[in-house]
């Protein structure tokens, strides 16, 4: 899964994975009949409009399609999968059972709580699996410097990617100085060592809000905005995920997560603008019917 280039002061640059554009040119060969050039799927948003009956149906008939278009479909959608299990009672043999998974599924990352994170480094040592921790989780109400410490950890530990929550009572409260502060402490700890993912939880803003919350993400080094934690009800939707796709001026990717549990549902996503899917539901989506132990 490339997502990531160095620049001359060494910060961890965001690209594009190529896998959402091979997504989208097969998207596209399917709506044209013939196959589209992947020029013309370099940029990751604004290709469909997946709001309709008409694209719906599309989607339904990529994912139900021909047996290889289905098979690529599902390496393609597995490499840009964040393979998720944060819930608080997950065990260590839940842990090694959900890395196990990943690296045969060939899913893009795994997700953990900080307390993980060795672990995961461990069990996915030599595999390519990238390891993803999250920070000021799920409420986003920790201390600026607490988040950042627990980043460094995390990344100390063996974490190359944090998804850390923004502070929302901060955004809600019009406080946008604090939100960006907030968020640049936290990219200044990591000093490229590590992607950086902002999650909004969106089910909790206005339009307006989320704007300001992408913008502030943008604004303070951030590599990704994500939707949602998965804690504080409702998950990402094609509408938030095309807004926030949007919204951003340069180049970062748009993680959707929550409520994602199948290949339709994730093209649709994809197709709206994201670039990463974050799901406890990944052998679903790329039709793999393995269970790893903890739900």
């Amino acid at each position: 899964m490339s997502t990531s280039t160095s620049n001359s002061k060494g910060k961890a640059k965001y690209t594009c994975p190529p896998a959402v554009s091979e997504i989208l040119q097969l998207l596209l060969s399917a709506s044209s009949g013939e196959a589209v050039p992947a020029r013309k799927t370099a940029r990751p948003s604004g290709l469909f409009q997946p709001f309709d009956d008409s694209f719906s149906a599309l989607v339904s008939a990529v994912s139900t399609g021909s047996k290889s278009v289905r098979r690529r479909l599902h390496t393609l959608v597995g490499s840009i999968i964040d393979s998720t299990l944060l819930r608080p009672e997950a065990t260590g043999r839940d842990i090694i059972n959900l890395c196990t998974q990943a690296v045969s599924c060939r899913f893009g990352a795994v997700c953990v709580n900080p307390a993980w994170v060795r672990l995961a480094t461990r069990t996915l040592a030599g595999s390519g699996v990238r390891r993803c921790a999250v920070v000021g989780f799920p409420l986003g109400a920790a201390t600026s410097s607490t988040k950042a410490f627990e980043a460094r950890t995390a990344v100390g530990d063996g974490a190359q990617e944090i998804d850390m929550v923004l502070n929302i009572g901060a955004l809600k409260g019009g406080d946008l100085r604090t939100v960006e502060r907030d968020i640049a402490s936290v990219a200044r700890a990591l000093r490229g060592k590590a992607l950086l993912k902002v999650i909004l939880e969106t089910s909790l803003l206005t339009r307006e809000e989320k704007i300001k919350g992408c913008v502030a993400a943008e604004e303070a080094g951030a590599d990704f905005v994500k939707t949602s934690t998965g804690f504080a009800g409702g998950g990402a939707t094609v509408e938030d995920v095309a807004l926030m796709a949007s919204v951003l001026r340069r180049p970062m990717g748009v993680k959707a997560s929550g409520g994602v549990k199948d290949l339709a549902a994730a093209l649709k996503m994809i197709a709206a603008g994201a670039t990463r899917i974050g799901t406890s539901a990944g052998p679903a989506i790329i039709g793999r019917t393995e269970r790893r132990g903890a739900k």
